[in-house]
C-alpha cells in the first residue's frame, strides 16, 4: 500500500498566496508565513483565534415552552450548566446580560429549572435566602427524608425510627415490612423450601412425628420443610402436639 502525499492535499497546503508549503499549519498558514503575519499585523487587527471564538449562546436553546433557555453544554453533578468547564452558565449569563455578581451573592432560579440561563428568570440572593428558597420548593435533604423512594410518606404509623451506625433514622415501615418478607422468603428459598405445599406422604409423616411427641420445630427440620407448613398440618390433625420444645 502507497502512502498519500500530503503534500498534495491542497486542504493541508499554506494559504498565502504563492506560498503552498506544506506541514504544520497555524491559522491556514505555514511557520514562515504565519511569524511574518505576527510581526507585521497589529494586536488590534488580528482576529481572535479559534480557540477563543466566544460561542456562549450557541449553546444554548430559547424555544422552551415556560421561556427557559435552557443550557446544552457541559453541566455539573447537581444539573447546573458549566461553561469552559469552570464556570456556572447561569452565573455567566447574569453578568452579560445584567452585570457583575457582588460578592457574596448566589443567582438564584425563580424557574426552578437548573439548566436555565435565561437572566429574567434569575435573581440576585444570598445563602441565607438560598436556603429558604430550597427549603419552601421542598429541595433541602431534611423535605426529601419525608418520603421514602417510593412515595409513602414518613408519619403516624407508617413511621418506623430505627438506631443505624450510631445516630437514629427515619424509615418507611411498608418498605422495611416489605424488605423483611422478600428477606425471609429469599432465605426459605436457599434452603431449597420454594414450595410450602406438603405432599400427602409428608403431611403422614408429620403427623407421625407429632404423635410420637417431637416437637414442631425439630418436626420440620426433620422433613425439610418450614415450621409454618408443619403448623398448618398440625391445626388440621386431632393429634395433640406438645408445641415448640
Amino acid at each position: 500500500m502507497s502512502v498519500p502525499d500530503k503534500t498534495s492535499d491542497p486542504s493541508r497546503t499554506c494559504s498565502k498566496e504563492g506560498c503552498g508549503r506544506a506541514g504544520k499549519l497555524t491559522r491556514g498558514m505555514c511557520t514562515k508565513c504565519y511569524r511574518y503575519w505576527l510581526d507585521h499585523t497589529p494586536k488590534e487587527e488580528r482576529p481572535a483565534p479559534p480557540r477563543a471564538v466566544d460561542d456562549f449562546w450557541q449553546q444554548v436553546e430559547r424555544t422552551h415552552e415556560w421561556g427557559c433557555w435552557l443550557w446544552h453544554g457541559p453541566s455539573n453533578h447537581q444539573g447546573y450548566g458549566l461553561w469552559k468547564n469552570r464556570h456556572l452558565a447561569h452565573r455567566e449569563a447574569w453578568k452579560r446580560e445584567r452585570g457583575p455578581i457582588g460578592p457574596g451573592l448566589l443567582a438564584l432560579h425563580i424557574c426552578d429549572q437548573k439548566p436555565c440561563v435565561n437572566p429574567r428568570h434569575l435573581y440576585l440572593g444570598t445563602h441565607v435566602e438560598n436556603g429558604i428558597d430550597a427549603s419552601v420548593r421542598g429541595h433541602l435533604p431534611d423535605n426529601r427524608k419525608q418520603y421514602c423512594p417510593k412515595g409513602h410518606a414518613k408519619e403516624g404509623d407508617n413511621l418506623l425510627t430505627v438506631r443505624s451506625k450510631g445516630r437514629l433514622e427515619r424509615r418507611c415501615r411498608q418498605c422495611e415490612t416489605k424488605r423483611k418478607v422478600d428477606a425471609r422468603r429469599a432465605a426459605r428459598w436457599a434452603r431449597g423450601l420454594k414450595i410450602t405445599r406438603l405432599s400427602p406422604e409428608e403431611e403422614d409423616r408429620v403427623r407421625g412425628l407429632l404423635a410420637d411427641g417431637v416437637s414442631q420445630r425439630k418436626v420440620a427440620a426433620a422433613v425439610g420443610r418450614s415450621l409454618s407448613a408443619v403448623r398448618r398440618v398440625a391445626a388440621t390433625t386431632e393429634a395433640p402436639s406438645d408445641g415448640d420444645r
